[in-house]
């Protein structure tokens, strides 16, 4: 690496950074990245500083993709970048003044010498949790680079991983051979559409609107009445389904069961309509509904990894009473929904 002199009254930055940092085997350090944009400075200088720093930015960008660490978005990596830009152009005007001694001044100088030799952090708050998301079986490695790198910086890339690198590879041909079908499937459907336009001509068109005449479709004849046979003793648990799911209160549901047997010539005193038993089946077919679901998700749509979530809510009634409740649901990639799996009530 090229390095030289970029000016005598530049206190911090001796050394331009000739070199490319994307190709660098340690994260760059804010020395670096002030180095490596006065290089490109001097290289084109009528480039403004913003897109210096954009530049700069895509290289720091290409080498932290190089360790899998997730970070931040790219308008908070700027964001920094510019301000450590403006923070080196405010603090090199003090070059000139260190021939006075001045205690205050040497401590900022040197607290910002500890800046530049930091490391250029871009690595996004939940790093550590992506990281471990991520699955991959070098994802503690990677992190414990990325502690090294803050610190003592010992540790560097001595190449690329052979494994990740076919496992990228795998997937970006996956995403283009699935890109392809889409963009040959729809090409085809829209060939099959237009050879079929062209083969109708405006003639065939005029002769199908001359020729054609409606067919009339025969309606099918409804009888005024017929005969059902209706449960007498388990009218309400036939339909105490259909009307939880409607949202029916119990006297909704016991009057509409009522009118039924009335309208049909029925006498109510036959059936065993009341309240009481309206209620019982209802829960009777709860009970029913939710162990199918249960016995469901358990054979086929339990997924092979789910997450656990619980939340609690205060529920105030019209009465005025408050009670705590506690959700708790169960969720997986397989299952593409939220399982219930209680709904407590907390004493």
């Amino acid at each position: 690496m090229n390095l030289r002199s970029e000016s005598k009254d530049d206190l911090f930055i001796q050394r331009l950074e000739y070199r490319n940092l994307a190709e660098g085997i340690r994260l760059p350090t804010n020395r670096e990245i002030i180095g490596r944009f006065l290089c490109l400075r001097e290289k084109n200088k009528l480039l403004s500083s913003k897109e210096i720093i954009q530049t700069v930015v895509s290289e720091v960008e290409e080498i932290w993709k190089r360790t899998f660490i997730p970070i931040k978005a790219i308008k908070i990596v700027l964001f920094c970048a510019t301000s450590l830009h403006h923070k080196w152009e405010s603090m090199k005007k003090y070059g000139a003044r260190l021939i006075q001694p001045n205690e205050n001044l040497n401590k900022k100088i040197s607290d910002f010498h500890n800046v530049l030799d930091q490391l250029f952090d871009i690595a996004s708050a939940d790093a550590f949790e992506k990281l471990k998301a991520s699955r991959r079986s070098t994802w503690k490695e990677d992190w414990q680079f990325l502690l090294n790198q803050r610190s003592s910086r010992t540790g560097y890339m001595a190449g690329v991983d052979r494994e990740t690198s076919k496992l990228e590879q795998r997937r970006t041909n996956r995403n283009k051979t699935k890109q392809v079908k889409q963009s040959a499937l729809s090409n085809n459907d829209m060939g099959i559409l237009l050879s079929d336009i062209s083969d109708e001509t405006s003639d065939e068109c005029e002769d199908r609107e001359e020729n054609y005449i409606p067919i009339l479709k025969k309606r099918k004849e409804i009888q005024d009445s017929t005969c059902l046979t209706v449960p007498t003793t388990k009218l309400l648990q036939a339909t105490s389904e259909v009307s939880d799911r409607c949202g029916l209160s119990i006297r909704d549901h016991l009057l509409l069961t009522s009118r039924m047997v009335n309208v049909g010539g029925g006498n109510i005193a036959e059936f065993s309509l009341s309240v009481s038993s309206a209620w019982r089946q209802r829960n009777a077919a709860r009970e029913t509904l939710a162990k199918q679901i249960k016995e469901k998700w358990l054979l086929e749509d339990k997924p092979k990894y789910a997450v656990l979530h619980w939340d609690s809510k205060m529920l105030n009634f019209f009465s005025g009473k408050k009670e705590e409740r506690v959700a708790i649901l169960v969720s997986g990639a397989s299952s593409g929904y939220y399982f219930l799996l209680s709904f407590l009530f907390l004493s």
